[in-house]
């Protein structure tokens, strides 16, 4: 039987979801990339349904978890800063982009969020991406993480994730691009650190400029 909830039950299930996630993830989501929940929109995948605009702004409509698309709005401030971008595409020459490795971790951690927060499910999930990098993604301005739940299994689910950044009044770069797949279960000892982990590892150990 398929996973079906409503956009209001889903802001419900992510402040509890983020109420009860780690530290680094809270830092890093809802302190430094500020996390807009009240600006987050819930829709069907546009070749599911022609109507999605429409059904985004109904709070009360049922929606299946599997073919669903979140929109998640965010702002990263300096903290996520880590390499100069020049001035190309309306970026100025003293501008900063967020690190490779942030958004891995943000790719990684809310397309685990949406398996989880749509299905209900709230078991271990172990996130295998491959993500592909594009424009720089420049702190300060606000941008806009969209994850699509393509498929969900038993055990195996397939989920799509893109990063974009309006450029100027009429253009929105691609930032980073990745395709998920969601396991419900542990990992191996074996297995290399994933994208959370690594961001995860490098607040731990920087000193340099810690996340507080």
């Amino acid at each position: 039987m398929g996973h079906t909830t409503t956009a209001a039950e889903v802001k419900q299930r992510l402040i509890k979801y983020l109420a009860v996630a780690t530290r680094s993830t809270q830092q890093v989501v809802c302190d430094h990339a500020s996390l807009n929940v009240d600006g987050l929109r819930v829709m069907p995948c546009p070749n599911k349904l022609s109507n999605c605009a429409a059904e985004a702004d109904n709070d009360d409509t049922l929606l299946n978890a599997e073919g669903s698309r979140i929109l998640w709005p965010m702002c990263a401030d300096a903290k996520l800063a880590a390499l100069p971008v020049g001035s190309g595409d309306g970026v100025g020459p003293a501008g900063r982009a967020v690190g490779r490795d942030v958004l891995c971790f943000l790719i990684d951690t809310l397309t685990s969020a949406h398996l989880t927060i749509m299905t209900g499910r709230h078991r271990h999930v172990s996130m295998t991406i491959g993500v592909e990098f594009a424009e720089p993604l420049c702190v300060g301005q606000p941008f806009m993480l969209t994850s699509c739940l393509l498929r969900v299994g038993q055990r195996i689910s397939f989920l799509s994730a893109e990063i974009h950044q309006q450029r100027g009044e009429q253009k929105a770069a691609v930032c980073a691009g990745g395709s998920p797949q969601g396991v419900l279960r542990r990992t191996s000892a074996a297995c290399s650190p994933s994208a959370r982990e690594q961001v995860v590892m490098a607040l731990t150990s920087s000193s340099a400029a810690p996340l507080d």
